[in-house]
This record gives C-alpha cells, structure tokens and sequence, in this order.
C-alpha cells in the first residue's frame, strides 16, 4: 500500500479495472476522457496500489478483483431503513463529517448519508484525526437532525 494517497484519476481507472476483466486502453483513455500517455502514466501509478497485467491485443487488468464501495448496491440496501437516506459515495475527500457539515448548513436533509474509499483528515471522538486506508475502511457519516444544532453527525466505521 503506497503512503500517499492515490490522484482522482488514478481511483477513476482502478474502478473501471476492478472488474478484473481486460479493457483496452483505447477504451480506458476514452472513457477517463486523456491521452494514451496519461493512461500510461495513470496505469503506472495504480499498479503501486494493485498488480495490473498488460497483454498486447487484450488489453490491462487487474490480477484479482477490488471489492470498492458500490452506490447501487448501497443505495438499496438503506432503501430498507425506516427513513428514506440520501446516499453519496466519494471516491475520497477530507473528512465525510465535514462533507455533511457543510451540506448541512446549506439546507441538506437530516437522512444525508456520506462514504468514501479514502479520507485523508478524518476526526474521531473529541476530535482526534486519522486517514484511512484506501480500499481498508468502509466509513459511512450520517447527518443528525437535532434540536440544538444541526452540525451534529455520527460516523461507523
């Protein structure tokens, strides 16, 4: 696992590759919307993070699977919960707290849910701080309506 985190688009490309099936890079550049040369760059990159096969003809993948976040997937299973939850799935950010912080005091519903694959300042209890792993931490921040203020907000990890 390198020690800095990974560029956007380099989380961008392991997402289209975490199928672990070939995609031509033809393909992967059209859909990041860069050149072939930056997907060579961007394929360097992620290989630090997960081992990629190249096979001229085929195409890149990865060696096995990444099991990341799937809104979908999310999305229909809090569909189940008591109150309906607006979901958001970030491929990374600061702090999902203050993601839904700042939603909420711009009007956001109270049913806002945040995760991502990768926070790099997250705050815990009594604000101590950690970054998560990218793809070792699933964390979910969920707005809490309250009486007193609306900047309360709940995180499971």
């Amino acid at each position: 696992m390198p020690r800095v985190a990974p560029r956007p688009d380099c989380l961008r490309l392991l997402r289209l590759l975490a199928d672990s099936r070939f995609h031509r890079g033809e393909a992967l550049a059209q859909r990041l919307g860069c050149s072939r040369g930056t997907l060579s760059r961007l394929l360097r990159d992620a290989t630090a993070i997960a081992p990629i096969i190249t096979v001229r003809g085929k195409g890149y993948r990865l060696t096995e699977p990444l099991d990341l976040i799937d809104p979908d997937a999310l999305s229909t299973l809090l569909a189940r919960c008591a109150a309906p939850l607006r979901v958001d799935v970030l491929e990374r950010c600061e702090s999902t707290n203050t993601v839904l912080l700042e939603r909420a005091l711009n009007g956001a519903s109270h049913a806002s849910v945040v995760t991502c694959e990768l926070q790099s300042a997250g705050r815990g209890r009594r604000g101590a701080s950690w970054v998560s792993v990218w793809r070792r931490c699933f964390v979910v921040t969920r707005a809490c309506d309250s009486p007193i203020t609306r900047r309360s907000c709940v995180a499971t990890v």
